[in-house]
């Protein structure tokens, strides 16, 4: 299980949200509920979790929440557009390279969803090893949908909730895309992908009914 690298991409400067990532989500900045589910992960598998971002304040808080990680300080335009995803996980992976740390599948778990678990994370990723799939968590989602022709389209749709993206590095070294060819539904209720203030809102409401209940 030393092969992975299980990455937590934390930027500072959301633009929809400001400072999404630390805002504090029922008293926990948002990002620790990712981390935590993370690190149970990782602690499963015992080995240690990246966390990537461009402000070591976030490294701090971290520090409060879980035991151990390692970390990655990212450069600056990592975190202004046009940047993507892939290049933050592309820099991950030639920084730890350059190191001497050589990974062969690369666990993504993006921070703006409070409700992905260690299990959702752990089957990703033997999904992932098992049948040799690109796998993305995505939730079910309802309504039409139109081709630019007008005609309706109809089977499921799916869109992604901001969590998980399991991948072989060496493919992905080659094609520098994610190239999904497995879709991992989680349910809508825990598909939070919190970009907005109502986003949170939403959020909030359904920890606080997890706990009454």
């Amino acid at each position: 299980m030393k092969d992975i690298l299980v990455l937590l991409p934390i930027k500072t400067n959301s633009k929809r949200l400001p400072n999404k990532n630390l805002k504090s989500l029922c008293g926990i900045p948002l990002f620790i509920y990712a981390l935590k589910a993370v690190s149970e992960f990782c602690k499963n598998n015992e080995i240690l979790p990246y966390i990537s971002t461009d402000d070591e304040e976030v490294f701090s808080i971290a520090s409060k929440y879980v035991e151990d990680f390692n970390t990655i300080l990212r450069p600056k335009y990592l975190t202004e557009d046009p940047y993507q995803l892939v290049d933050v996980c592309l820099h991950a992976i030639v920084d730890l390279r350059s190191k001497g740390k050589e990974f062969e599948t690369l666990v993504m778990v993006q921070p703006s969803n409070p409700f992905v678990t260690e299990e959702d994370i752990d089957f990703c990723y033997w999904r992932n090893v098992s049948f040799s799939n690109t796998v993305r968590s995505v939730y079910k989602t309802e309504g039409n949908i139109y081709n630019e022709s007008g005609n309706l389209l109809n089977g499921d749709l799916y869109k992604g909730n901001g969590s998980i993206v399991v991948i072989n590095i060496f493919k992905f070294l080659n094609t520098k895309e994610f190239e999904y060819n497995y879709l991992y539904v989680m349910p809508k209720e825990r598909s939070i992908d919190i970009d907005e203030e109502m986003d949170f809102i939403i959020a909030e409401e359904l920890i606080r009914r997890k706990f009454d209940d």
